[in-house]
């Protein structure tokens, strides 16, 4: 629960941070991690197959990495680093089934898409949109509009 609080606090801004600071080549790295992540989730369909549950999370952990890294804050960019074990417990608890991976990358996808188009408040929302279906899996959330934790105060 604290690590989601965490990162349901900071990865909105963070990723909006992303969106006016990425390089071409943070937005490739973040792409490279999308695409893996897609990947585990497709193969999964073509072979009729399970889904590579530990792949995909790797990658979902690389993709959120990315990110912090695109904001060129050395904080950032280390506190990913450090959390990043405590942030893939997070996402391996969340990723249960394929219906909800599938959710989950189009939701990534769109974060994405923000940040490549420089969309800072798109980034924002989007970001958040990622984290509240993390809550939901974790039944933090209820799915509907009523929160547990608070949103951020403001955008920056």
């Amino acid at each position: 629960r604290e690590i989601y609080e965490f990162r349901r606090s900071t990865e909105p801004f963070i990723a909006a941070l992303a969106a006016r600071r990425a390089t071409a080549r943070d937005l490739a790295g973040i792409e490279d991690a999308f695409l893996a992540m897609e990947q585990a989730l497709e193969g999964a369909d073509h072979a009729r197959s399970a889904v590579d549950l530990p792949e995909f999370s790797i990658s979902d952990v690389e993709f959120h990495a990315a990110i912090y890294r695109a904001t060129h804050n050395l904080v950032w960019a280390q506190l990913a680093h450090i959390l990043r074990p405590s942030i893939l417990l997070v996402i391996r608890k969340s990723n249960d089934t394929a219906q909800e991976l599938r959710d989950s990358l189009e939701r990534h996808r769109k974060l994405m898409e923000c940040i490549r188009l420089r969309q800072p408040e798109a980034a924002f929302d989007a970001a958040m949109s990622v984290m509240d279906r993390t809550g939901l899996d974790l039944g933090l959330r209820d799915g509907g509009d009523a929160e547990t934790l608070p949103r951020p105060l403001e955008r920056t």
